[in-house]
């Protein structure tokens, strides 16, 4: 299932971001560029890669819920992307790669891109997790707190507990019951 948006929120959406750069009206080049997402989006569900495509549409981001078909998965059953409206190519902010089981999903890892770490993108996965979750009837999120991780394990542990999650006293998972 795809969110779609009003002309008016796109209307919105162009001026909130700023699309002036183009001699084309603002919401022309945002409609131009989303829809160019969408193609690629379309051209992935007809290679039959994904079952399932949700998206949430913000301001100046928009955020990709990927299923896997079952015959495709990996260790992973979902891909969540952020993605920048206001760059050319939508680039790629955040991602993350998700397990999801009877009522519950397990976070995987989460990663955001260099020019964007240490703004919030990380806690997006995770309330646009936490979304899905509660439209799917998901009660519980968790995951593993990798202890190799390049921003330090007191770092991760503050991060989760930042967005209310728990952290178990060996620091090594962590969880948020919805």
């Amino acid at each position: 299932m795809l969110k779609t948006i009003k002309n008016d929120e796109i209307e919105y959406l162009a001026k909130k971001i700023g699309l002036g750069e183009n001699k084309k009206p603002n919401h022309e080049v945002l409609l131009e560029r989303f829809s160019n997402s969408i193609t690629n989006i379309e051209k992935l569900v007809s290679d039959e890669l994904f079952s399932e495509i949700f998206a949430i549409i913000d301001s100046k981001y928009v955020v990709f819920f990927y299923k896997m078909k079952e015959e495709r998965k990996t260790h992973y059953d979902f891909q969540i992307y952020i993605k920048d409206l206001h760059t050319k190519n939508f680039n790629t902010v955040a991602h993350s790669d998700v397990k999801i089981c009877p009522k519950k999903m397990k976070i995987e890892w989460i990663e955001t891109e260099h020019k964007y770490k240490r703004i919030g993108f990380a806690g997006l996965i995770l309330k646009c997790a936490e979304y899905y979750c509660a439209n799917k009837g998901i009660k519980k999120i968790c995951g593993d707190i990798h202890q190799n991780t390049p921003i330090g394990v007191e770092n991760l542990v503050s991060f989760y507990e930042k967005c209310g999650y728990s952290v178990t006293t060996d620091k090594k998972q962590f969880k948020k019951y919805l």
